[in-house]
C-alpha cells in the first residue's frame, strides 16, 4: 500500500502547486467612482502577448472575477470605448478597485476614439473591405460597396464577378440567405450599405466552407450589437429609387438585440431593345428583327432580428429570424418583322407583354457557442436553420399580325424549403498547431408548378398539356472535413479536405418521369503563406470548386412568350467541377495596401448556356448543358493608398484569358481577353466636408457563341456632417454626362448570328440622409451562423 500513498501524496502537491484562486475586482470610473460595466477583459501570461488566458465582461455593478495561479505573473488589458484603455501587471494579488480614466474625446452622446480604421485590410486568408469606415457608402448599396471591395468587379447595370468569374457564393453573416436566393444581383441593389460593417472576400476558401463557388466566396458582415445601444435612421432619394431603412442594437447584460429593416422602390426604368436575328443556313426567314420599348418597375421590404443570450463567459445561445418581399414588374412592346429567306417580303406583327415576378423569403435559426476557459481558441458550435424561399412569374402576351392573334399565358412557381444542421469544432494544439472539425447536413425540398396556356378560337384559354407539370425535387448534402493548421516562425500551412456526398432525386407528376443522382466529391485544402518583415504577404493555394445545379436550372418549362426565342432547364445537369491554383502577394503598412492575385481555373465540367438554332422552325433555343472546357487565367490587383492625409484612393483591376470549347464538338470554341477596373478617391477636405469620386468599366470574359457588352460608369459627390457627426447628408450625380447608356451583344455559330441592342436610363442624382444616434461601446456579439454556401446564384 506504500506506493498507492507515496502516488496520492505526490499528486495531492501537485494539484495544491497548480492551485488557482479566484480574483474579484470591480472597475469604477476615476472622477464619478460610478460602476462600468460590459468592459471588456483579457487576461494574459507575462511576455506572452499572443492569446489571453482568460476573456470576459465586467457586469452591470462592474464587477469581473478571473481565476489565477497564485506563483504566476500576468498582465490584465481592460478595454472599454468610453475610457482609456489600462495595462496592470500583476502576480499572486489584485486590487479590489481599478479606476478608468475616461477617454478625452467624448462628445455627445456617440463616443468617438481613435483613428479611422484601414479601408482594406488582410486577416488570414481573407480580404477584408471596412465598410463602416469608408464615408462614401452613406445612403449607398451593397452593390456600390462591392465595387471598393478587393477582387470584385462590378459593371454599369449591377452584374458581379469575383476575380472575373461569375459563379461566386454570397454569405449574409456567414450563412446562406434569402434574400439572395434567386437574384442576388437585384437583391443587392437593394441592401443599404449603411447596415454592413465590413465585406470578406475569400479567393480561396478553406474545407471548412461548401465548395460551391469557382470564384470563391463574398461574406457580407453587418452590424451586430454593442454594450450600450445604438441605432440608425437613413433616407436616400434618387431618381430612379428611393430607399428608407432603420437598425437598432442593444446589448443590455446578457442579452443582445439587433434589429434592422429596409424598404424601397424603384420608379419606372425606360428602356429600348432591338435584337436581330439572321439565319445562316436555309430556314424559314432570313432575318427576324425586334424593336420594342418598355420599362420595368420594383419594390421590396426587408426584415432582420437577431436575440443573443450569453449564458456565461462561456456559452452563448442565439436565435434570429428574417424575411422579405422583392417583386419586379416589366412591360413591353415589340414590333417584329420577318423577312423571307429570297429578301422578297416582309411580315409585321406586334408583341405586347406584361410579366410579374414575385419573391418571398424567410429564414429562421438557432446558435449555439462553447468557449473553454483557459483556451481562448478552442471552440464547439452547434447551428440550426430553416431556409424557404418561393418565385412565380407570370407572363401574359398578345401577339398580333395582319393575319392572326396568338394569346399566350406562361405561369411558373418555383419553391424551396430547406434545413441545415451545422456543427464545428476548433482544437488549439501546442507550438502554434490548430485542428478544425465539423460535420453539416443539407436537406431541400423544392418544387415547379408550370402552366402554359393560349387563346383558342372559342376565345377561352386552354392549357397546353406539352409544356404544363408538376416537377417535385429533392436533394441531400451530407459532407465532414478536418483542416490541420502550423505556424512555423513567419509560415502558415493550411491543409485539410472536405468529403461531401450529394443525393438528387426528381419526378413530374403528369409524364411519371423522374431522375436519380447520388456522388461524392473530395474537396482539398492546401494553403501556404509566408511574412516578410511584417508588411509583405506571400502566399499560395490550391483547392476545388463545385457548381451544383439547381431548381431553376434544372425546371423544364419552356418559356415561350416569344415562340420564336424560348428557353428552359435541363434535369439532367451533372456537377461543374473546377480545379483552382492561386498565387497571391500582399503589402500592408499604415494606411496603404497592396494585393496582387495570379489564379488559373481548369474545368472540364463547366455548365454553359447556348443557343440551338433550328432551322426548319426558325426558333432559337437557349439551354444549359455540361458541355464546356475552359482553361481560365486571371491577373487581379487591390491597391488602397493615402498619398496624402486627406486622399484616399482606392483600385480594384482585372485582366482574364479564357479558352472554352464544346467538348462534344471541338469545332465550337471561343478564346480572348477580358477586364475590369474601379478607380475611387476621396478627400476630407475638413473635418466635416468631404468629396469624392469614381470611375470604371467592364468587359465580361468570352462566352461559347460570343460575349457581352463592354460598359463603363462615373460618380461624383460629396458629404457633409452635422451634429457633432451624428447627422450626415450625401449627394451623388452617378453617369451625368449621359442620360442612357448602350450595352450591345452578339451570339453566333455556323448557323445563325442574334445581335442584341439594349439601351437604359443610367443618369441618376442621390440625396441622402443618415442620423446615428446611441452610446457606442465594445461590440460583444458571438453569433456565427449557418453558412449554407453550395448552391450557385
Amino acid at each position: 500500500m506504500k506506493p498507492f500513498y507515496l502516488t496520492l501524496f505526490i499528486c495531492c502537491i501537485l494539484q495544491a502547486a497548480h492551485a488557482q484562486t479566484k480574483r474579484q475586482v470591480k472597475l469604477t470610473d476615476s472622477s464619478t467612482q460610478k460602476p462600468i460595466p460590459f468592459a471588456t477583459i483579457a487576461l494574459f501570461k507575462t511576455n506572452d502577448a499572443g492569446k489571453p488566458v482568460q476573456q470576459l465582461i465586467s457586469k452591470e455593478d462592474g464587477v469581473f472575477e478571473i481565476s489565477v495561479k497564485d506563483t504566476a505573473s500576468y498582465e490584465l488589458l481592460i478595454n472599454h470605448t468610453s475610457y482609456r484603455e489600462r495595462r496592470l501587471p500583476f502576480s499572486g494579488t489584485l486590487p479590489a478597485v481599478l479606476w478608468l480614466v475616461p477617454a478625452s474625446d467624448t462628445t455627445g452622446s456617440v463616443i468617438v476614439t481613435g483613428t479611422r480604421k484601414a479601408l482594406i485590410e488582410k486577416v488570414e486568408d481573407k480580404m477584408v473591405y471596412n465598410v463602416e469606415a469608408d464615408v462614401t457608402m452613406d445612403g449607398q448599396t451593397a452593390t456600390d460597396a462591392l465595387r471598393k471591395a478587393p477582387f470584385v468587379s462590378v459593371d454599369g447595370d449591377g452584374n458581379i464577378q469575383l476575380k472575373g468569374q461569375p459563379n461566386y457564393r454570397i454569405l449574409l453573416n456567414g450563412k446562406e440567405a434569402g434574400i439572395f436566393a434567386k437574384d442576388p444581383k437585384e437583391a443587392l441593389k437593394s441592401f443599404p450599405a449603411g447596415s454592413i460593417k465590413k465585406i470578406e472576400i475569400i479567393t480561396s476558401p478553406s474545407a471548412k466552407y461548401d465548395a460551391e463557388g469557382t470564384g470563391g466566396i463574398i461574406n457580407i458582415i453587418t452590424k451586430k450589437p454593442v454594450s450600450g445601444y445604438n441605432a440608425s435612421l437613413g433616407s436616400s432619394y434618387r431618381t430612379l429609387r428611393n430607399l428608407q431603412n432603420g437598425s437598432l442594437n442593444i446589448k443590455y447584460g446578457k442579452w443582445g438585440f439587433t434589429g434592422s429593416a429596409s424598404r424601397g422602390h424603384g420608379k419606372n426604368r425606360d428602356f429600348t431593345t432591338q435584337s436581330v436575328t439572321e439565319a445562316l443556313v436555309p430556314s424559314t426567314y432570313s432575318k427576324r428583327i425586334l424593336d420594342g420599348t418598355g420599362n420595368n418597375q420594383y419594390h421590396w421590404w426587408d426584415i432582420s432580428t437577431e436575440i443573443s443570450y450569453d449564458i456565461d463567459s462561456l456559452h452563448t445561445v442565439s436565435g434570429y429570424i428574417n424575411g422579405g418581399n422583392n417583386p419586379f414588374s416589366r412591360w413591353q412592346t415589340r414590333e417584329v418583322a420577318v423577312i423571307n429567306h429570297e429578301y422578297s417580303d416582309t411580315a409585321y406583327s406586334t408583341f405586347r407583354e406584361t410579366a410579374e415576378f414575385p419573391y418571398v423569403y424567410n429564414d429562421q435559426g438557432m446558435d449555439f457557442i462553447k468557449k473553454f476557459a483557459g483556451k481562448p481558441n478552442k471552440e464547439w458550435s452547434v447551428k440550426l436553420n430553416r431556409q424557404y424561399s418561393g418565385s412565380n412569374s407570370y407572363n401574359n402576351n398578345d401577339q398580333m399580325s395582319e393575319t392572326e392573334r396568338k394569346q399566350i399565358k406562361n405561369n411558373n412557381q418555383e419553391k424551396n424549403t430547406q434545413y441545415v444542421l451545422q456543427s464545428d469544432f476548433v482544437l488549439p494544439l501546442p507550438a502554434k498547431q490548430k485542428l478544425e472539425i465539423g460535420a453539416k447536413g443539407i436537406f431541400r425540398n423544392a418544387s415547379a408548378v408550370y402552366e402554359a396556356m393560349y387563346k383558342d378560337k372559342s376565345d377561352k384559354y386552354v392549357t397546353d398539356a406539352a409544356n404544363s407539370d408538376r416537377f417535385s425535387y429533392r436533394q441531400d448534402v451530407y459532407s465532414a472535413y478536418l483542416i490541420y493548421n502550423k505556424a512555423i516562425g513567419s509560415l502558415n500551412l493550411k491543409l485539410g479536405g472536405r468529403l461531401e456526398n450529394t443525393q438528387v432525386s426528381g419526378t413530374f407528376k403528369t409524364s411519371g418521369e423522374s431522375l436519380h443522382q447520388n456522388y461524392y466529391n473530395f474537396i482539398p485544402t492546401f494553403y501556404l503563406s509566408r511574412k516578410y518583415k511584417e508588411s509583405h504577404d506571400f502566399s499560395l493555394s490550391y483547392t476545388k470548386r463545385l457548381r451544383r445545379p439547381f431548381i431553376w436550372d434544372l425546371n423544364p418549362f419552356v418559356n415561350n412568350i416569344d415562340t420564336l426565342n424560348i428557353s428552359y432547364g435541363n434535369p439532367n445537369l451533372k456537377p461543374e467541377v473546377t480545379h483552382v491554383v492561386s498565387l497571391s502577394y500582399s503589402y500592408f503598412k499604415n494606411s496603404n495596401s497592396l494585393s496582387i492575385s495570379l489564379s488559373q481555373n481548369l474545368c472540364n465540367t463547366q455548365i454553359v448556356k447556348y443557343t440551338v438554332f433550328d432551322a426548319a422552325t426558325g426558333v432559337a433555343a437557349m439551354i444549359p448543358d455540361n458541355i464546356g472546357e475552359n482553361r481560365f487565367t486571371s491577373l487581379s490587383l487591390s491597391l488602397n493608398l493615402k498619398p496624402v492625409s486627406f486622399w484616399t484612393m482606392n483600385l480594384n483591376a482585372g485582366v482574364q484569358y479564357n479558352n472554352l470549347r464544346n467538348k462534344f464538338n471541338p469545332a465550337q470554341h471561343n478564346k480572348g481577353f477580358s477586364g475590369n477596373g474601379n478607380l475611387s478617391n476621396t478627400f476630407d477636405i475638413t473635418k466635416k466636408f468631404s468629396f469624392f469620386n469614381s470611375g470604371g468599366f467592364w468587359q465580361s470574359p468570352v462566352q461559347l457563341q460570343g460575349k457581352f457588352p463592354f460598359n463603363y460608369w462615373y460618380d461624383a459627390g460629396f458629404a457633409y456632417k452635422l451634429l457633432n457627426n451624428k447627422l450626415r447628408i450625401t449627394v451623388r450625380a452617378n453617369n451625368f454626362l449621359q442620360e442612357y447608356m448602350t450595352y450591345r451583344r452578339k451570339f453566333a455559330d455556323k448557323n445563325f448570328v442574334q445581335d442584341v441592342t439594349n439601351r437604359f436610363r443610367q443618369r441618376t442624382i442621390d440625396v441622402s440622409v443618415r442620423w446615428n444616434f446611441g452610446k457606442l461601446s465594445e461590440n460583444t456579439s458571438r453569433k456565427r451562423g449557418v453558412k449554407t454556401d453550395d448552391i450557385q446564384k
